[in-house]
């Protein structure tokens, strides 16, 4: 019975470090990603564990639909860098006609807060 009980412990144990590996964002207590476009505001949210929204314009999604959008957007940022590369503005204003502004921040578990910004007003 208990040879079960740690086996599941370490079996959970080893299967969080796997999705934190992939996706080491979930270990943030919150994440926003906000994309300004000349008609468009698009925002993704994150708030740990699992809470996700994705806004485009007026339509608010929740659940499922917000966290595959919210990984998507995911691939395109390197929260790893200190700032916004321009490859990756050159690649979301590809996606998002009209790029004005990016914003990124993430609040770790320890409510240290980092921001990424890129406004084309600035450049």
């Amino acid at each position: 019975m208990w040879m079960k009980v740690i086996l599941l412990i370490f079996l959970s144990m080893g299967l969080s470090s796997v999705v934190y590996a992939d996706y080491p964002w979930l270990q943030d207590e919150t994440l926003k990603v906000t994309i300004v476009t000349d008609d468009i505001l698009y925002e993704w949210e994150y708030e740990n564990p699992d809470q996700f929204e994705y806004e485009e314009g007026n339509t608010i999604y929740r659940g499922d639909k917000a966290k595959k959008s919210f990984e998507e957007i995911l691939q395109y940022i390197d929260l790893s860098e200190p700032e916004l590369k321009e490859r990756l503005i050159q690649q979301l204003s590809d996606r998002y006609a009209g790029l004005n502004r990016i914003t990124v921040k993430k609040k770790d578990m320890n409510q240290c807060l980092q921001t990424w910004l890129w406004d084309k007003k600035q450049i």
